[in-house]
């Protein structure tokens, strides 16, 4: 279940490991939101390296799927801003966890029934 009082706004989890996975999109909105970015990977530090001055975003790195799944029920939104994916585990996962999810309409082909 959600945490009741969520610690931050938006949680994204996806490796950093192409550019598909468009996690810059994201970093915007950490200039307002407490943003938190789960995963790992080649282009972690390119991306942390487009961070606005002031931002509001954490990388948590790569971590096991338990540690996921609390950074997912202690978010209020999950934004999945890939523009390639088949079925994202990560969506599936918050949306198990009760975590409302924006992503892409063209990105999960077939969408979630």
């Amino acid at each position: 279940t959600p945490d009741p009082a969520p610690r931050f706004d938006i949680v994204n989890v996806g490796a950093f490991h192409d550019g598909r996975k468009n996690q810059a999109a994201l970093l915007p909105l950490a200039a307002r939101f407490r943003t938190r970015l789960v995963g790992g990977g080649a282009l972690l530090e390119a991306v942390q390296a487009q961070l606005p001055r002031r931002h509001r975003a954490r990388f948590v790195g790569h971590r096991r799927p338990e540690d996921v799944y609390r950074h997912l029920r202690a978010a209020r939104l999950m934004v999945h801003v890939a523009t390639q994916e088949g079925l994202p585990r990560a969506v599936a996962e918050a949306m198990a966890c009760g975590l409302p999810v924006v992503a892409f309409r063209d990105t999960i082909p077939d969408g979630f029934m």
